[in-house]
């Protein structure tokens, strides 16, 4: 194995992408998939994703090959051999290094064991564990541009990113009405969640200024059960809590009932959507959706969630600034579940003002004029 500096990979290649279990990490590496495809039309491309992710990997027209994603080791079937290139997308997954030893392809990017790392810059920028930090794009002057991570993702396998930002996801039309507004308000870190009280004002403005009432706005996300076997974190049950008041609250309740191909196309028809940094905020840009996305940071970015890397560059989304900056998330390289104060002042400081503003003009711009 050696890494990959951009070598021809010939006809019929192998490539083989290690993808994580996360809904917003998948959206963010389709660009990645496509470019893959477009730039060696005659290859056959595996992914190994998730149960989670499996309704969008299905119906993603380049992924050829589904992995099996409880498996770690290249001992069923349908895993494939001589593997031409190997991308290691999961580099939280100590697992994955060590299958990407095991399978031995001919060129790697990403951790994986045994390799050395590479002088060239984008070889070091796939192992680079500061993708979030303020001084990213100084540090790769001249080969990054905006530094989103769909960006870097296909960078550092040597591929252009002019269009990495045109995120394409399969969908589905509902089988059930959407309501007119659709919200997520959980996530997976505690330090992402917007206040309760905020939410409820929201509710109140939402109906006010824009005309619809809460029976007309759903709540998406996963089923509670699901969220409770999820990733344990503490964002799980003050998300929980949150969501359960909402729907108290008179919000229509649409967690867990609708799959992820037919959640894209409830965002695709529905008139606006305001989210937490979480997947169907993805899922929701790339459907083109009006949309109103929650970091927690200010206007220079600086906040709760790495709003530089992984913000959607999409011209429908809007991102709610908030009136006070913390650099301690930013720090901790975004690693602490929780807010490290005892006021969550960056999400407090995303005013419920803000956020219907920012949603009356993205409605403006949809021909969609407030009450």
């Amino acid at each position: 194995m050696e890494r990959f500096a951009g070598q021809p990979l010939g006809a019929n290649a192998k490539i083989v992408v290690l993808g994580t279990p996360k809904l917003g990490n998948f959206v963010v590496l389709t660009p990645l998939l496509r470019a893959l495809k477009l730039n060696n039309s005659t290859c056959e491309l595996w992914y190994r994703g998730s149960e989670r992710t499996a309704d969008l990997e299905q119906a993603c027209p380049w992924i050829d090959h589904r992995l099996d994603p409880d498996t770690n080791f290249p001992e069923v079937t349908n895993w494939p051999v001589g593997i031409d290139l190997l991308i290691n997308a999961d580099a939280h997954n100590p697992a994955s290094a060590e299958l990407a030893s095991r399978m031995a392809p001919r060129y790697v990017v990403g951790q994986a064991l045994g390799v050395e790392t590479g002088e060239h810059p984008l070889q070091q920028l796939a192992l680079d564990p500061g993708w979030a930090q303020p001084d990213l794009l100084e540090r790769y002057a001249g080969w990054l541009k905006s530094g989103s991570i769909r960006e870097l993702h296909c960078r550092v396998c040597w591929l252009a990113a002019d269009d990495a930002e045109r995120v394409e996801l399969p969908w589905r039309e509902p089988e059930i009405a959407i309501p007119a507004v659709l919200i997520a308000v959980n996530g997976e870190r505690e330090a992402k969640l917007w206040p309760l009280d905020h939410w409820l004002e929201l509710l109140g403005l939402i109906e006010h200024r824009l005309g619809i009432q809460p029976s007309n706005v759903g709540l998406v996300g996963a089923a509670p059960s699901d969220t409770l076997q999820g990733s344990g974190h503490p964002g799980d049950s003050k998300g929980l809590v949150i969501e359960k008041a909402l729907v108290q609250a008179g919000v229509q309740d649409l967690r867990g009932k609708l799959s992820l191909t037919e959640l894209v196309g409830a965002f695709r028809g529905c008139e606006l959507a305001i989210c937490v940094d979480s997947g169907p905020l993805h899922l929701a840009a790339a459907a083109g959706c009006h949309t109103v996305a929650i970091f927690g940071t200010d206007a220079a970015g600086l906040g709760a969630s790495p709003q530089r890397l992984w913000a959607p560059r999409q011209p429908s989304v809007a991102l709610a600034t908030s009136t006070l900056s913390c650099p301690l998330c930013q720090d901790e390289r975004f690693l602490n579940p929780g807010c490290l104060l005892p006021e969550h002042g960056c999400l407090l400081g995303v005013n419920p003002t803000t956020v219907i503003d920012s949603a009356i003009q993205t409605t403006r711009q949809a021909g969609h004029q407030p009450a």
